[in-house]
């Protein structure tokens, strides 16, 4: 029963964001934005708490505040909205609609269904989903107070604690609210895996056809091993689904002037951010690929401005927040540290090899190839015109890849060890980013005029 209220809390949470875009029209983001509003308005306490050293009694409450002035934060990116040009609904026939439905749904039932097992045999995770991010929402659930204290614990000290604590804290929630032990945290973890597939259709069924709605809200699912991940406690997953989906409203806001995809896009990466500490690498990739994609469709200079703002401006925000809260509490980024450059060469020959050996496997290979297959027939012009046009709408993961290359560089950590444990998840959301980008170059071709194939 407690499990079931925590549930209808973290949605009821997201009403208020919700309501604003259905004031502004938008019942298919209004569905949408519900668990992703909520989320964030559960862990927004925490994040106040820990740069306040505040107390975490009566977190509910102050989640309902949270949610307020998250909605208030949506209405105001939303002004002017209905000005926005808006262009006819693309539907297919109701029989893809009906099936493409019917998928998301039954996916959404397995995952509770995998949760309620999860509850009941108790889920065994990961060593480092274990030692981080669960049991970061181990240590808030049991607290009163942001524990500060803990940073200098020998047994917790090395747990991460400058990771973000969104999905900590949404766990917490539910350890705290419904009741549930560490073990049997695999229910809302797989109750996020159903959900946001279902998040991801509702927001581009509107603008694409059914069945590509359907394909960009299940491309992050494309990575096999990504549900072994999230049930394992890692917060890889969550975020290449909230990056990936947050490309491809974001997309389609620059080249529809959509203000509610571009605020839906701006939550997404917000919430990527406050998810780990690569979140502002996908930020800045997803900038740079609506950068591009504004130069592709021939978006006007101010209006791009105004868009970039709404896509960027929450994640940034998280971001910077985070930071200050981190310097605060004197925790150190070890991620990256400064490069002996007589390691230079040795690094980059063990990090490229790591990445092209990732991107080499068959069914890796065979996906980037379909991609790119896709864009090069959807992209109009000369040859050399196309490849060029193709390069731009490859800027969001080369940024992503550049990103991580120098950050497994600059490790302080043994690069052999660390590309082992880490390199397969942190390049996850790569290879949907450019599904993303494929479908949208498919969109984009079929809106076009005839006319411009020789441009």
């Amino acid at each position: 029963m407690m499990v079931i209220v925590a549930v209808l809390g973290w949605l009821a949470l997201g009403l208020p964001s919700a309501w604003v875009f259905r004031r502004h029209q938008r019942m298919e983001f209004f569905w949408a934005i519900i668990p992703l509003a909520g989320a964030m308005s559960i862990a927004m306490p925490v994040v106040a708490a820990a740069w306040f050293s505040g107390d975490l009694t009566a977190w509910p409450l102050k989640s309902a505040v949270a949610s307020v002035v998250l909605a208030g934060l949506c209405e105001v990116m939303m002004v002017g909205a209905r000005r926005d040009r808006q262009e006819p609904v693309c539907r297919c026939p109701d029989v893809w609609g009906r099936i493409a439905t019917s998928v998301l749904w039954v996916w959404l039932i397995v995952q509770i269904g995998i949760g309620v097992i999860l509850v009941g045999g108790g889920a065994g995770f990961g060593w480092d989903g274990y030692s981080i991010w669960l049991l970061h929402a181990k240590v808030l659930a049991g607290s009163e107070s942001f524990p500060v204290s803990v940073f200098t614990e020998p047994q917790l000290a090395k747990s991460h604690w400058d990771y973000p604590l969104q999905l900590p804290a949404f766990l917490a929630w539910f350890m705290r609210v419904g009741n549930l032990g560490v073990h049997q945290l695999g229910f809302p973890l797989s109750l996020l895996l159903g959900v946001f597939p279902v998040v991801s259709f509702y927001g581009f069924r509107h603008k694409v056809s059914t069945s590509l709605a359907a394909v960009l809200a299940f491309c992050p699912l494309l990575v096999l091993r990504l549900a072994d991940w999230h049930y394992d406690g890692y917060a890889d997953p969550l975020l290449v689904v909230t990056a990936v989906t947050g490309l491809g409203w974001g997309m389609i806001g620059v080249s529809r002037h959509d203000r509610a995809s571009l605020v839906g896009a701006g939550l997404l990466l917000a919430m990527a951010v406050s998810l780990k500490n690569e979140g502002i690498l996908w930020l800045v990739a997803v900038a740079g690929g609506c950068g591009a994609w504004m130069v592709y469709v021939g978006s006007p200079v101010r209006r791009g401005i105004g868009d970039m703002l709404r896509i960027v401006f929450p994640g940034l925000l998280a971001f910077v927040l985070w930071q200050a809260i981190c310097m605060r509490m004197g925790l150190e980024n070890d991620v990256i540290s400064g490069l002996d450059g007589g390691q230079l060469a040795e690094r980059l020959s063990l990090v490229l090899g790591g990445v092209l050996g990732y991107f080499g496997m068959i069914d890796r290979l065979a996906l980037l190839i379909l991609g790119v297959g896709v864009m090069a027939v959807c992209v109009p012009g000369t040859f050399m015109r196309r490849a060029g046009r193709i390069g731009l709408l490859l800027v969001c993961p080369l940024i992503y890849v550049a990103g991580m290359v120098v950050i497994y560089l600059c490790t302080p950590h043994d690069v052999s060890w660390h590309m082992q444990t880490s390199l397969e998840r942190t390049l996850a959301g790569v290879l949907p980013a450019i599904v993303v980008l494929a479908v949208m170059s498919y969109v984009e071709r079929t809106r076009s005029e005839p006319s411009q194939d020789g441009s």
